[in-house]
């Protein structure tokens, strides 16, 4: 609400990608968007939110933006610019993510951060992975079992239809978005810029920039 992420796109990300407010990639028209996960610019109710809650100069904290990826710094310190026209006193730990991952995996990170993540699952996909308990990588968030539970629903294809799967989606997402666990910022999908010698190419969902799945180039014959 006190994020601005259709100017983020404008104007950091040249107008490439959208506003984002979910983790499950779902926009209006969509089979797993529903209208409460809308998250409006409203930079005034925002500070209302703030006040009601005990925090009407909100307060100092740290969040991680590693460096690295397409415009992650730069998206990193417009949301903190919005965070401190709302009173807040932010400062951001630029640490690269390799040197900041030990912390994550031993469960000794205690401040937001962001992240790149693939943003074109479709709706009826598997998307709490990364929130439960893991020996390794997860977000640092770790839903309650009978949450995630109702993700881990969309594994079983043979005993659930699409429908259902779709409202698994929703329902898993309802409970993270209605305690503000995430909050998404906007999509960038990768740009590629291919010579007319290549007359076909499929790459598949990546969250950088590097070149994937050269096995599917098909060049012209001269």
């Amino acid at each position: 609400m006190g994020i601005d992420r259709q100017t983020i796109v404008d104007e950091i990300q040249s107008g490439v990608g959208r506003p984002l407010t979910n983790a499950i990639n779902a926009f209006p028209g969509d089979p797993h968007w529903i209208d409460d996960f809308d998250v409006p610019y409203d930079p005034d109710q925002a500070s209302t939110l703030l006040s009601e809650a005990g925090y009407p100069n909100c307060f100092p904290f740290k969040y991680h933006v590693a460096p690295g990826k397409e415009w992650d710094a730069e998206v990193g310190g417009a949301v903190a610019q919005f965070w401190r026209e709302l009173g807040c006193e932010v400062t951001v730990d630029a640490t690269d993510y390799g040197a900041a991952r030990p912390r994550l995996v031993n469960r000794q990170k205690q401040i937001p951060w962001m992240i790149q993540a693939g943003t074109n699952a479709v709706p009826d996909a598997f998307f709490g992975s990364v929130y439960r308990p893991s020996g390794g990588f997860n977000y640092g968030i770790e839903l309650p079992d009978e949450i995630t539970a109702i993700s881990v629903r969309n594994l079983d294809l043979a005993s659930t239809t699409f429908e259902q799967r779709v409202q698994n989606t929703i329902e898993w997402w309802s409970y993270v978005n209605n305690w503000n666990l995430v909050a998404s910022v906007s999509t960038l999908p990768t740009s590629v810029v291919i010579r007319p010698e290549i007359v076909e190419y499929s790459p598949y969902m990546n969250t950088g920039p590097e070149f994937v799945a050269p096995e599917t180039v098909v060049m012209s014959v001269p």
